[in-house]
């Protein structure tokens, strides 16, 4: 007999043959009712959906930030990293080594399929909150924290970019034959890079900032200022990023979400990179294209 305690329903045995079975099975297991093993098995289930929601966001932002890694995801979603493997060859998620468009929609169609909404609806809405908050459009520094509220992941996120592109550099040549050549080295705003974190609202961290093994290459060429620099730089390309995602995936729903502000401030963006690609022209030219998995990897041996 099952505990008496329990509040009762009524079950329709719908298969004989499969009630018959399950009581065997109850009775193995140790359960002392048919019942609670059925809750046992719907707990257990919940579980396995509340798991795979977890992963499909957690991955979600695997594909679309620079910064996270399958070890984050496997550290977030308290698996292990070849269970993560293993469950996104089973709904055919690709192992990418650069984040593409086409992988950000294959997770989307994901997130879909399990009722879940995509990061870029948060972003849509807080950027609609700042909107309206100002008659005009927002600096950088609130459309950094617009789209990534989280002080750490933000820092996270352009100070990856930051070193992806200065490794590039750093790889073809001298940097103080570039910096010296510049016209803007007289009254380089990114002289003071603890100003430029806090200006832009990242997260300084003097001991982290001091041991990059990026900047430290950097202090040896004295071309230390290519680093705020370039933080300048990345944070306005990743929010040009971030708009031209929202608004592919805004134009790729079925749902129209209208924000005539978006487009304002995408020229706004457009303008600024302009004039920093201008100015770090010399420094990007003949940059590859950075392949970010493997600039990841070459950061960790550093560090």
């Amino acid at each position: 007999m099952g505990n008496l305690d329990y509040p009762r329903t009524t079950l329709f045995v719908i298969d004989k043959d499969v009630w018959i079975n399950s009581k065997a099975q109850a009775e193995r297991l140790g359960y002392s009712s048919v019942s609670e093993y059925i809750f046992g098995l719907l707990r257990s289930d919940l579980g396995r959906k509340v798991s795979l929601q977890l992963l499909l966001l957690e991955l979600e932002r695997y594909y679309e930030l620079d910064f996270y890694t399958l070890e984050l995801v496997a550290e977030k979603t308290a698996l292990p990293l070849r269970i993560v493997i293993s469950l996104m060859n089973d709904i055919n998620l690709p192992l990418p080594e650069e984040k593409t468009f086409c992988n950000m929609q294959r997770i989307h169609e994901e997130l879909a399929k399990n009722k879940l909404l995509p990061r870029e609806i948060q972003s849509i809405l807080n950027l609609k909150k700042e909107f309206e908050k100002k008659d005009d459009l927002l600096n950088n520094k609130d459309m950094l924290i617009a789209l990534f509220p989280n002080e750490e992941e933000r820092t996270l996120e352009v100070l990856t970019k930051t070193r992806s592109i200065l490794m590039e550099i750093l790889e073809k040549g001298n940097p103080e034959k570039l910096c010296l050549e510049c016209e803007e080295r007289n009254n380089c705003r990114a002289r003071d890079i603890k100003k430029v974190f806090n200006e832009s609202s990242l997260k300084y961290d003097e001991e982290v900032i001091a041991n990059d093994p990026v900047l430290r290459q950097l202090k040896d060429c004295n071309t230390e200022r290519l680093f705020g620099k370039f933080v300048l730089y990345s944070i306005v390309e990743i929010i040009k990023r971030e708009l031209q995602r929202i608004d592919e995936f805004r134009l790729g729903q079925v749902i129209e979400i209208q924000i005539p502000e978006i487009k304002r401030q995408e020229k706004e963006i457009d303008k600024e990179r302009k004039k920093l690609k201008t100015e770090l022209g010399m420094y990007l030219k003949n940059i590859a294209s950075v392949n970010y998995g493997e600039k990841l990897n070459k950061i960790a041996q550093v560090e």
